[in-house]
Order: structure tokens, then C-alpha cells, then sequence
């Protein structure tokens, strides 16, 4: 990884160690996803560079949404701050890569990722 930048994907197989305090963290990260996002998530703005991300009521609502339930359907306009699949691209160690290529995919995953290609494909 860069120099300075923090490895922040776990290798397989690698050993870390969990404090009391680390444990108390994910646990959090874990209950509440906009409790992650405040304290985690950065977006990188124009003139400001990185800040954190603040996510405007209608994205914390639909954040809780998806939280609370297994399958959802948002009824609503393009270009709100709400777009997310596998093919995102994303900026990690200062390389553009899409999320799929930080995860691995299940056999589940990489059929919706397959039908997220052609939904897109058809909204073109």
C-alpha cells in the first residue's frame, strides 16, 4: 500500500486483534449504518477535498429502509446521492476501482451484480 495511506481491507487469513474498545466500535457500526457513515464514510469535494459525508433526510431515511428490510423498491429521480451496485467506482489508495473488485462475491452476489448490469444497460 502507499505510504500513509491506512491498508483498510483485511487480507485473508490475517491475524488482527480486537481491544475491548475496537469490539464496542463495530458493534455500533454494526447496530446503526448511519452511525458507520458519520463516523467513517468521506467524500471528496471540489474545492473543500475531503469531508465527512453527511447524508441529507431522505438518504438517512432510505438508509434505515434498507437496514430494517431485506428487499426494497425507491421510487425516485436520478442523480440524488442514492445510486450504489457492484460496478460503483470508488477511490482507494488513490486508484479509481469498483467495489466488486475490493470483495468477493458470492454465487448470490455476482447474479444480482449480473442483473444490476443489464438494468443499467437498459436505463442507457
Amino acid at each position: 500500500m502507499g505510504a500513509g495511506v491506512p491498508d483498510i481491507v483485511k487480507k485473508a487469513h490475517q491475524k488482527d486483534a480486537f481491544t475491548n474498545t475496537k469490539l464496542i466500535e463495530l458493534e455500533k457500526c454494526m447496530i446503526d449504518p448511519l452511525y458507520f457513515i458519520r463516523t467513517y464514510v468521506k467524500i471528496q469535494h471540489p474545492t473543500k477535498g475531503e469531508v465527512p459525508f453527511e447524508p441529507f433526510p431522505y438518504q438517512e431515511t432510505m438508509i434505515q429502509t434498507c437496514a430494517e428490510y431485506s428487499r426494497c423498491i425507491f421510487l425516485t429521480g436520478r442523480q440524488q446521492g442514492k445510486t450504489f451496485t457492484s460496478n460503483t467506482i470508488i477511490r482507494y489508495n488513490n486508484t479509481k476501482v469498483k467495489i466488486k473488485n475490493l470483495i468477493k462475491l458470492t454465487f448470490k452476489g455476482k447474479i444480482i451484480n449480473f442483473l444490476e448490469n443489464i438494468l443499467l444497460q437498459l436505463v442507457k
